[in-house]
């Protein structure tokens, strides 16, 4: 094995499969962290907003959608609501047999809206690098990438 000479950078070539999915993971890491930073800014967290605006789309939620659409898991999603209830930013109430139906309240729907701006911001600055039609075409590309198989190794 042939070392590099001292000082001189290493140009390693990736096949295109590799450096889709760093490229993927690295865009989505750097706008995740955005997102968060701009939450922390307005008062919540990633997963705080996301289940009030879960909430904000589908009153009444039940957990089990909650836990779906903001992407935790039911045991984390409990801590959320713990928190978020006791903020005063939703209500839980009886519904359908055991289920558990959940309301923002006021300050619920305030917060969610705030969160909703920051993160619009994230996404107006982060696709600010792209003109309208590369926007659309990633968003085509992305929708396509989700659509297309999904399961198994090969």
């Amino acid at each position: 094995m042939t070392r590099p000479a001292e000082g001189k950078p290493v140009t390693v070539v990736q096949p295109l499969s590799l450096q889709y999915g760093l490229a993927l993971r690295e865009a989505y890491r750097i706008h995740m962290n955005m997102v968060e930073t701009c939450l922390k800014e307005v008062g919540t967290t990633l997963a705080q907003w996301a289940v009030l605006r879960a909430i904000e789309l589908q009153p009444g939620a039940s957990g089990a959608y909650l836990a779906a659409a903001a992407f935790v898991t039911p045991q984390s999603l409990g801590q959320v609501l713990g928190r978020v209830e006791k903020q005063g930013l939703i209500e839980r109430r009886p519904g359908r047999g055991r289920i558990i139906e959940h309301y923002l309240t006021d300050d619920g729907v305030a917060q969610a809206e705030t969160g909703a701006a920051a993160v619009d911001a994230v996404n107006s600055r982060t696709l600010s690098v792209l003109n309208d039609d590369e926007v659309a075409q990633l968003i085509g590309m992305l929708h396509r990438l989700r659509n297309g198989p999904a399961d198994g190794c090969v």
